[in-house]
């Protein structure tokens, strides 16, 4: 910048005034970018939680009432409903395993949330992957110590 503003027959002077000024400005936008999209990067992780909490209740409530129900009921649930099954379906209806399922969908849930959370948040999908390895570790350990 000196060499062009000496080159040009500028002042050095306010060459290196504007220039000062054009970072100032730079940074100050950043930060208000960031100041701004904190409350995104917090409702990111606040929705994640509430969903971990949502498939804590399923699994340690909801499943377990809806085992209680008669076994046509449980089949319909754990079959997509299929009408018109034999009888010997419904004495032995397939069994899913919806801890594993859960499991699953926390995982996924907190590697895209994560990677949005990271690009709204930083500008950056570098750091979006710190923010999902965050949420994914967290996800797995509440819902495995809550879900047992």
């Amino acid at each position: 910048i000196v060499v062009e503003a000496e080159r040009w027959g500028g002042h050095i002077q306010d060459e290196l005034k504007a220039v000062t000024e054009s970072v100032l400005q730079e940074k100050k936008i950043k930060d208000e970018r960031r100041a701004n999209t904190f409350a995104q990067l917090i409702q990111g992780y606040v929705v994640f939680f509430m969903f971990i909490g949502i498939m804590i209740v399923l699994e340690t409530y909801l499943l377990p009432q809806l085992t209680q129900i008669s076994g046509i009921a449980i089949e319909g649930f754990s079959t997509g409903g299929v009408i018109g099954a034999n009888q010997q379906n419904f004495a032995n209806p397939p069994l899913i395993n919806f801890e594993v399922i859960f499991t699953g969908l926390i995982l996924v849930q907190g590697l895209f949330a994560g990677i949005l959370i990271g690009k709204f948040a930083e500008g950056n999908f570098k750091i979006g992957l710190r923010h999902s390895l965050i949420l994914m570790l967290f996800g797995y350990l509440i819902f495995s110590l809550a879900a047992g």
